[in-house]
């Protein structure tokens, strides 16, 4: 996944079409999918 995560970034990067407001976004997306998994593992 890691691997997966640093192509997308890169891609990110390397692309202009992207913001970095978009990535910002990207990045909250993944926050708030991530954080409920971590809720649900702690129970």
């Amino acid at each position: 996944m890691k691997v997966i995560f640093n192509n997308v970034l890169f891609v990110y990067d390397y692309d202009t079409i992207f913001t970095t407001t978009e990535v910002t976004l990207f990045i909250i997306i993944l926050i708030l999918i991530i954080i409920p998994k971590i809720i649900d593992n702690n129970k």
